[in-house]
């Protein structure tokens, strides 16, 4: 009778879907789902994981669970300590609840950070020992891999590449702060500045003309604007590959990575923000650190946090086989 081939879940906890797959060892995905992230956030979220792990176990052969999650994370403890998308949420056991629920060793992981696990693992990090990601959505996120492993900091909360500061004067971020590159080169701020230059007058061709139409406007508007040749929409990207240009080059002289990888919806848009973002990269640091530097498109798309909670999970159930045979 042949053996049931070993396998992990990897578990996407976003505040809109949870997606659950079950990978194998290679980084393959054998069975996927997604259902809605439960509106209540609290002990349903863990009932509806542990029902997608269950039925994604099927036959067996699960060894463990891995969890990415956004907010501030515990990783060593697997612990939720606060996050923005499940504010009730406060110092949460998560790992420990799932385990528990589904009677398997669970693993968790700050879904930035699971997104360049997963980039590094089977992505286009694969070929790099040191890289930053830069996820652009909603807002920016982002994770640093040095040395193979992804770069933690004191608190968890390393590589929030989307709050480093790239205009002193810009707008107010909701992290408190001013000019942060979340406010340039996300899909919000992409929305954003294109609205304040069609409310300042800008003559557009291809975007709503009135408010009732900037109400309803969307990233994906913008960059299919631009694919047009629409001028705001191409002095918008402008601006996102200048504002990334500039967070790069900081991160460059810092930490002088072999690559820089950009995923995220907004992405989509590269061919018209990365000229201006290679531009100012070696305007504004050392021009040979930035030539060595390559800047790439991230592998996994949509994929890249699901497969980074099933690297977790490989991880964790081989850091536990070791301390049990030591």
């Amino acid at each position: 009778m042949p053996l049931t081939p070993a396998t992990v879940i990897g578990v996407d906890l976003g505040g809109t879907n949870l997606r659950a797959a079950r990978v194998d060892r290679d980084g393959k995905i054998l069975d996927a789902e997604r259902v809605p992230t439960p509106p209540s956030r609290g002990a349903e979220v863990v009932g509806e994981i542990a029902s997608l792990v269950r039925r994604l176990a099927g036959s067996g052969g699960v060894l463990g669970v891995g969890i990415g999650s956004p907010g501030l994370v515990d990783q060593a403890g697997g612990r939720i300590v606060v996050s923005a998308n499940f504010p009730e949420w406060r110092d949460v056991p998560l790992a420990a609840d799932v385990g528990r629920a589904v009677g398997l060793p669970a693993f968790l992981e700050n879904d930035a950070n699971a997104a360049a696990l997963g980039e590094a693992w089977v992505g286009a990090g694969s070929s790099f020992r040191h890289f930053v990601l830069y996820t652009l959505g909603t807002g920016v996120g982002g994770g640093i891999v040095l040395d193979g492993a992804v770069w933690r900091g004191a608190d968890g909360m390393a590589g929030e590449v989307g709050h480093v500061m790239v205009d002193p004067e810009g707008p107010v971020c909701g992290c408190g702060s001013r000019g942060c590159l979340e406010m340039f080169a996300s899909a919000t701020g992409i929305v954003r500045m294109a609205r304040e230059a069609l409310e300042g007058g800008a003559d557009s061709a291809h975007l709503p003309a009135d408010e009732s139409g900037w109400n309803r406007l969307a990233a994906r508007d913008v960059w299919l604007a631009a694919k047009e040749g629409d001028a705001v929409a191409r002095s918008v990207f402008h601006r996102v590959g200048r504002s990334l240009g500039i967070g790069a080059a900081g991160v460059i002289s810092l930490l002088n990575p072999q690559a820089i990888l950009i995923g995220g919806g907004a992405a989509e848009a590269w061919d018209f923000f990365i000229e201006d973002m290679l531009k100012e990269m070696k305007r504004r640091t050392y021009s040979w650190l930035a030539e060595r530097t390559k800047v790439l498109p991230a592998g996994l798309g949509g994929d890249a946090g699901l497969l980074g909670a099933a690297r977790s999970a490989w991880l964790g159930v081989g850091h536990a086989g070791a301390a049990a045979r030591r």
